[in-house]
């Protein structure tokens, strides 16, 4: 649980950043790009989840930059793919995270 909250601390400020380019990556028109970065995509979103998870001891400021980028991003992006993974992130992370996050 401390390396959980150890692993946060030090990559917060690249987990938006990822986002951001997963979504770049979706929206790229090649098809190879596409279908790697759906692979990337359960990757991203299987971290991010796990840093949001109440068994894991998470940190509650995981869970508000991580629902902030998916709700103001993620939920409005043109991609299809970057949607459909926001979804499944978003679902996952309410159903898992400490609810005093939420409010």
């Amino acid at each position: 649980s401390l390396v959980r909250n150890k692993e946060w601390f030090y990559l917060k400020k690249y987990v938006i950043e990822l986002w951001d380019n997963l979504a770049e990556l979706c929206n790229d028109f090649r098809e190879e790009v596409q279908l790697k970065a759906g692979e990337f995509s359960k990757a991203l979103s299987s971290v991010s989840i796990k840093f949001c998870d109440k068994s894991e001891n998470s940190s509650n400021e995981a869970v508000v930059v991580l629902i902030n980028w998916l709700l103001k991003s993620g939920i409005v992006n043109s991609s299809i793919q970057i949607r459909t993974v926001t979804i499944q992130t978003l679902e996952k992370i309410v159903t898992i995270c400490d609810s005093s996050a939420l409010r």
